[in-house]
């Protein structure tokens, strides 16, 4: 992927790809990444099920990142800007285990209230394609 991604940077991963560039030199036994992502898994989902049952909530959000996704939890992203580079910014809700529900209805919710939603400029992306 990184090579693929390499030969077109600008149209294929136009924010850059460091996270695929340190996982491809990473030496990590394949062993050790079990182990890795079984404790992440664990420590991750446990973590945000204390959060959901404490408050007795549905639905966490984030800003941008994925602290969530070692718990192998549903979530979803809301756009709702753009940085000054233009690359997107968005919210990420997440649920607990088999919350998808709950999620997708916050979605549709939010997008009927019009949040700040960067409208996509096609006619500039379109000229600038090869």
């Amino acid at each position: 992927m990184a090579a693929t991604n390499a030969e077109d940077l600008a149209n294929r991963c136009p924010y850059g790809q460091r996270s695929i560039t340190g996982a491809v030199d990473d030496a990590l036994s394949e062993e050790d990444y079990e182990t890795a992502v079984s404790h992440n898994q664990a420590v991750t989902s446990t973590a945000i099920n204390k959060i959901l049952d404490r408050y007795n909530i549905d639905v966490l959000f984030f800003p941008q990142g994925q602290q969530y996704a070692a718990a192998g939890f549903p979530a979803i992203s809301i756009p709702v800007g753009l940085q000054a580079d233009g690359q997107p910014v968005g919210l990420v809700f997440i649920a607990g285990f088999m919350g998808d529900g709950h999620l997708l209805t916050l979605a549709r919710a939010l997008e009927q209230k019009e949040l700040v939603r960067p409208i996509p400029d096609l006619d500039t992306t379109i000229a600038a394609l090869p």
